[in-house]
């Protein structure tokens, strides 16, 4: 009837019968041996399509992803530059599919992989996996930073399960924070087996059989945390756990005029014609410019005095001197000197509490001379009687801030122990009492210490 109604004559060798799961056997051999065709068997093909189809359509259409694998395989040891594989993904890669998804829906699972082999070919490169084939600037600025970022970066020990003691760098030490005890004993280990099973502390005997001196005085010198937070990356000296370095506006701006020569010294009011004299106004000896001003006068030579910065003779320049001095001095001494502010500071008052209340005034101060730290506590009454007071020593490895976070703990914990009704706690460090009422939880080194508080 085909033959006749289209004219065509069907190839009997290259057609196969279909039939239904319910077709009898017998029924199947004789439909064939009449027509001269074959049974269409399980997985047989027709134009490179299956005959058949199953439920799991992934695996029957998978041939497809099979050929995008093969062809992008074969360009890998190709040398293409991102042009040439915009346009092989176009006429080739995108083509392969074409006549498949004409005949079948292909699954949404099946053209996801195809999409992801696609990126991955057009990401990877041999030079630097991770950098791209083709980065911008913003990107190999962010790469080109990551050794200096590491270099103030340190692992935040919370729970300690997922910080190991030799490959983390987790000391409170900036000049090695790695641990420099050889000992077979402590590779892979978590720092969380360094803590006591019967309290939230270090197990003190362990660390001191463990560790040399220098090692066990940093670790034991560091607060625990309750929580079980996992450990987290942080910026050393960074207390809002962001890396940067806020210095005011008017602060870059007097340098700036400094360095250029553009102070309304007397010299300079004179060379632009104003009318004034050019000795200095504070001692009347000697012509007023900017390094004279800055330098020799003898109310600046007081204050780089009273700062501890000694004046090398002669000087050439005051910039050559501030060059000198940043070259020669430690940075976190010259960040001080910048930011420091010559107001005097107000005489601190105590202010009793309300009434029926207490006030825990705490605080952390370090014993010159020797390795330890002091935290206390007093606790008053709304008329100024001291209740009780306590004082305890810590070992001087962690950083000022730390210290008060721990002396507020402290308080806190006296006032809980002593069953205070109602009471407060006051600290004089600013700073420590910012990020306990203010700040949220980050990646900073003192947020287990702030955890404890809360």
């Amino acid at each position: 009837m085909f033959e006749t109604a289209s004219g065509q004559q069907v190839n009997a060798s290259k057609s196969n019968i279909f039939f239904t799961p319910n077709s009898a056997p017998q029924h199947r051999d004789s439909i064939c041996n009449i027509l001269g065709m074959i049974e269409a068997s399980e997985g047989s093909h027709y134009l490179g399509l299956p005959n058949i189809i199953g439920w799991n359509k992934n695996t029957i259409l998978g041939f497809i992803k099979n050929k995008v694998i093969t062809r992008l395989n074969s360009w890998h040891d190709k040398f293409l530059s991102r042009a040439n594989k915009e346009i092989l993904f176009k006429i080739v890669v995108q083509l392969l599919p074409t006549y498949a998804i004409s005949v079948f829906l292909i699954p949404i699972g099946t053209c996801q992989e195809i999409e992801k082999l696609m990126a991955q070919f057009w990401w990877k490169t041999n030079a630097s996996k991770e950098l791209g084939s083709n980065p911008n600037f913003v990107w190999r600025s962010i790469w080109g930073a990551q050794k200096l970022i590491k270099l103030g970066a340190n692992r935040t020990i919370k729970s300690g399960t997922t910080t190991t003691i030799l490959n983390h760098s987790w000391l409170p030490d900036n000049d090695q924070s790695y641990v420099t005890t050889n000992n077979p004993g402590l590779i892979n280990q978590p720092i969380s087996s360094l803590f006591s099973v019967e309290s939230d502390s270090w197990d003190y005997d362990l660390v001191c059989d463990m560790f040399n001196s220098r090692d066990a005085s940093l670790i034991l010198g560091l607060p625990l945390s309750t929580t079980d937070a996992d450990d987290c990356w942080s910026l050393t000296s960074e207390t809002n756990g962001s890396f940067t370095l806020k210095i005011p506006p008017k602060v870059k701006n007097m340098l700036w005029r400094i360095l250029n020569n553009c102070l309304p010294t007397c010299l300079n009011l004179v060379t632009k014609h104003v009318n004034v004299s050019i000795l200095c106004p504070m001692c009347l000896s000697q012509p007023e410019n900017t390094t004279y001003a800055l330098l020799h006068c003898a109310l600046a030579a007081e204050c780089w005095n009273r700062l501890g910065i000694n004046r090398p003779t002669p000087i050439a320049t005051f910039a050559s001197w501030l060059e000198h001095v940043f070259s020669t001095m430690p940075t976190e001494d010259v960040c001080k000197i910048i930011m420091q502010r010559g107001q005097p500071r107000e005489e601190a008052r105590w202010t009793p509490p309300r009434r029926d209340s207490f006030k825990i005034n705490v605080d952390a101060g370090v014993k010159v001379g020797e390795g330890i730290a002091g935290l206390s506590s007093v606790v008053r009454d709304d008329e100024g009687r001291v209740v009780a007071a306590a004082n305890r020593y810590v070992q001087k490895n962690i950083m000022p801030l730390q210290e008060e976070l721990q002396a507020i703990l402290m308080g806190l914990q006296a006032g809980i122990q002593r069953s205070l009704p109602s009471f407060s706690v006051e600290s004089d460090c600013l700073q420590a009492v910012h990020l306990v009422m203010h700040e949220k939880e980050g990646c900073r080194d003192v947020d287990g210490l702030i955890a404890q508080i809360k």
